[in-house]
């Protein structure tokens, strides 16, 4: 049984690992990603059998990489989540497999079990059924920014950019509001993966639809309020790719 795995952490990449080695199973992972958009480009010419696949990730979340590849009927998908018990209910209902974090050994062990034995067959009418249930539950209109002093609700398609600030960030919105959030830009990461932004840095994240042009000679994005951001150059191509699968 071949396995690919894509986790935006390592950690957790490393822990499931672990535990797929300790288990009497025929199984080989062939391949790890952290990054969904590399995972992307693999699993359509290195079509795996099973496929550990995490939801919230920056870029591009479980589901809009499963819309790319280009053929997901024999793969068998298990989902790493961190979701609540609705959304639990809607992977029962939907017939796909899941495992919360951090895995556990028995469920990790009956979900191979099932897997060996043809069980939990999927069809593109469960997964369309399973993401709208996720994203009904999982998209809210608007997100919590907390600073000092109080928390705003900030809906995300007002956000043009967000920048590192120590142990915070730096959310910069329209019309030049700043709001210094009491989270650092992995944990803002996060919190907008199911929309439209992209870390162009290690220290900036940016709305992709503020996106205005690219300066190839300073390797730099300009948005739409004019501020000017470098591109870090391990990102430069999955960005692009990203950017023409908006």
């Amino acid at each position: 049984m071949k396995a690919v795995i894509v986790d935006d952490e390592n950690k957790s990449i490393e822990n499931l690992t672990l535990k797929l080695d300790s288990l009497n199973f025929d199984i080989d992972i062939i391949k790890v990603f952290n990054d969904p958009v590399l995972a992307i480009k693999y699993i359509n010419t290195n079509k795996p059998d099973i496929l550990f696949l995490d939801i919230e990730m920056p870029n591009y979340n479980g589901f809009t990489l499963l819309d790319k590849v280009k053929d997901i009927t024999d793969i068998k998908i298990v989902f790493v989540t961190a979701f609540d018990n609705y959304a639990l209910k809607a992977f029962r209902y939907s017939a796909f497999d899941y495992l919360l974090k951090p895995v556990d050994m028995t469920l990790l062990k009956s979900t191979l079990e099932k897997y060996t034995t043809h069980q939990n067959a999927q069809t593109k009418e469960q997964f369309d059924i399973l993401k709208q249930l996720i994203f009904k539950q999982n998209s809210p209109k608007k997100i919590p920014l907390e600073s000092m002093e109080k928390i705003r609700f900030i809906a995300p398609k007002n956000i043009i950019y967000c920048k590192a600030e120590s142990n915070y960030t730096k959310v910069i919105l329209q019309n030049s509001v700043e709001i210094l959030v009491s989270k650092t830009l992995k944990e803002i990461e996060k919190l907008l993966s199911p929309f439209q932004f992209y870390r162009i840095h290690h220290g900036v994240i940016i709305n992709l639809e503020e996106v205005k042009e690219f300066q190839k000679s300073e390797n730099s994005v300009i948005l739409s309020s004019g501020v000017k951001l470098p591109v870090s150059r391990t990102r430069k191509k999955s960005f692009f790719s990203v950017l023409a699968n908006q």
